[in-house]
């Protein structure tokens, strides 16, 4: 039986209202196993977004992203905290933490005039997971990328710009329309 691979093209805007769950093809295993505090850290990640809470999600972002939430970035990161309860809704069955690494390269809008992180990540997360009864999608990819906080890890996000709030109010105003 074959599984097939979420796989999005989305514009600029949509990419960086899913940071943090953004949507990827399936990578090779990485070449060590995730340790026993990085397979914690990914159940707390999924409880997190399985649990329908807002508050639970953003009790596991790093604390320099939750610095750029303020009353101009709030409809950003609403938007992602959406899209993050919905992906976590969608999960169907068990996931799998498929690597816990280094990032192979820039991450995820990095070098971006519209959104820039608040610190460096240092590490990439990759969770597979079933998608739900009702979906067309067999396995469902989240990456994650984090930093090390309070001996562990905090999810990082990119906080937008001034230009990059613009981009987020005219494409929601769109949507709203």
């Amino acid at each position: 039986m074959s599984h097939r691979t979420s796989r999005s093209r989305w514009s600029l805007a949509t990419c960086a209202i899913a940071a943090g769950v953004a949507l990827a093809a399936a990578a090779p295993a990485a070449a060590q196993a995730p340790t026993a505090a990085q397979q914690r850290f990914a159940a707390a990640y999924v409880a997190a977004l399985q649990s329908n809470d807002p508050s639970q999600v953003k009790a596991i972002y790093h604390p320099a992203t939750l610095a750029c939430i303020n009353a101009a970035s709030q409809p950003y990161f609403d938007a992602v905290l959406d899209k993050a309860l919905q992906s976590g809704a969608e999960f169907g069955g068990p996931y799998r933490l498929t690597s816990f690494k280094a990032p192979a390269g820039p991450a995820f809008m990095d070098g971006s005039d519209l959104f820039i992180y608040p610190v460096t990540p240092t590490y990439e997360m990759q969770i597979d997971a079933r998608g739900g009864d009702n979906m067309h999608v067999k396995i469902r990819t989240l990456i994650v990328y984090l930093a090390p906080t309070n001996g562990g890890w905090g999810v990082v996000l990119p906080c937008p710009t001034a230009k990059g709030m613009q981009m987020i109010r005219q494409q929601l105003a769109s949507r709203q329309r």
